[in-house]
């Protein structure tokens, strides 16, 4: 959710999401610039991004992560895998990045320097370039993050709600999150900038929500399903898992997941 924002508070820039995310009191919006370095577009990077560091918070524990719940049980999942169930109760390790990443190119990304795996760059680009061709000209906002950026963007969370059970609500706790994978992004368009909320109901939301299971994206948190997914609801939030997994979740009718976790 994986929510990606960055947002500026408190004096110091976060990207929010579990997603990270929007508060329920009002937009929030992305300081332009505070994201990886720049890279060529199309050029392999090393995932663990140099000068990532996590904001300083009393909410989390000596180690700097904040502690798991009752509700959120911490199980390892398997790096590499990029069909791992990860979520509320199942987690990456801290040290789990992918092993090679792309960056976006410029034509296609609202933050310079979003990395994806190689396969869901490719798969992505084909779908914005359909989008495109359909009317719908969509950016990536956020994209690829690793264990310690979700640390300040949890902790910055928490902060702002005062409440890990409400902040939990809309940003995944470290290691919890799909954009750890390097398979997860979260779109925008241009006309609402950094605002991820306004993406909600919009025609391109529509066109993601039908059409992007055609290029091996899946939507992870639908609309109504906050009961079983423990996120609210972010269209923009797209997950890579390939066509076929792709087409077998939408035909199940399940949430991305509940269908991997039954794999």
């Amino acid at each position: 959710m994986h929510r990606a924002l960055v947002v500026l508070a408190a004096g110091f820039a976060l990207m929010a999401s579990a997603c990270g995310g929007s508060a329920s009191g009002g937009s929030i919006t992305i300081v332009p610039g505070d994201s990886s370095p720049t890279v060529p577009p199309g050029t392999p990077t090393n995932t663990l991004v140099p000068g990532e560091t996590a904001a300083p918070t009393s909410t989390a524990d000596s180690a700097g992560t904040p502690a798991p719940t009752a509700t959120e049980r911490v199980e390892p999942l398997p790096c590499g895998d990029i069909l791992v169930p990860v979520g509320k109760q199942l987690a990456l390790p801290s040290d789990c990045a992918p092993s090679t990443t792309m960056v976006v190119p410029g034509e296609y990304s609202w933050q310079p320097g979003q990395e994806l795996i190689p396969e869901a760059l490719d798969a992505l680009i084909s779908l914005l370039e359909a989008a495109r061709t359909d009317g719908y000209e969509m950016f990536v906002e956020s994209a690829y993050r690793s264990y310690s950026t979700q640390v300040g963007t949890f902790n910055y969370w928490v902060s702002y709600y005062g409440s890990e059970a409400e902040a939990a609500r809309i940003s995944a706790r470290p290691g919890h999150s799909e954009h750890q994978l390097g398979t997860t992004l979260d779109l925008t368009v241009a006309r609402n900038g950094t605002n991820l909320d306004a993406f909600v109901g919009t025609p391109e939301a529509a066109w993601v929500r039908d059409n992007a299971w055609r290029f091996g994206y899946v939507v992870s948190y639908p609309e109504g399903m906050e009961a079983v997914t423990g996120y609210v609801w972010e269209p923009w939030h797209i997950r890579y898992v390939g066509e076929d997994v792709a087409r077998e979740i939408r035909e199940s009718g399940l949430t991305p997941g509940e269908f991997l976790a039954r794999r």
